[in-house]
């Protein structure tokens, strides 16, 4: 899986740190196995630090694989050639984007932003 998408489940992973993790690394392959203190010198402070590095030693990838697999859900990721041209354009685009069905923009097409946690109002408006 690539680690664009599980960087994703981040609560705490913006676009800014983001972008220091590549450029301190070149590959979020290579951030991923970064340890504390290559973290810290690509700008993370140390709380951020081990907030992260404890959240991904807790992470279960086989598990988030087989719940996007279960769903019909794909992660693009920003490197991907499917991600929108326009939405790398905006300020602060999403690493990735959770996607259920075809992501190919020949036809008009509806995306639903919010958080993770919405509320009973929100689905109801959504649906």
């Amino acid at each position: 899986m690539k680690k664009e998408v599980l960087l994703a489940y981040f609560p705490k992973l913006t676009f800014h740190r983001s972008q220091q993790l590549l450029s301190a690394f070149g590959s979020y392959d290579a951030a991923w196995q970064a340890s504390g203190e290559a973290l810290k010198k690509a700008g993370w402070d140390e709380g951020l630090v081990q907030e992260f590095l404890s959240w991904r030693d807790k992470l279960d990838e086989k598990k988030i694989e087989a719940g996007l697999t279960t769903e019909g859900i794909n992660g693009v990721a920003e490197s991907d050639a499917a991600y929108p041209k326009l939405l790398k354009q905006i300020y602060d685009p999403p690493l990735t984007l959770f996607v259920r069905g075809d992501l190919t923009m020949n036809a008009p097409a509806l995306a639903v932003v919010g958080t993770r946690t919405s509320s009973p109002y929100g689905k109801q408006v959504t649906e």
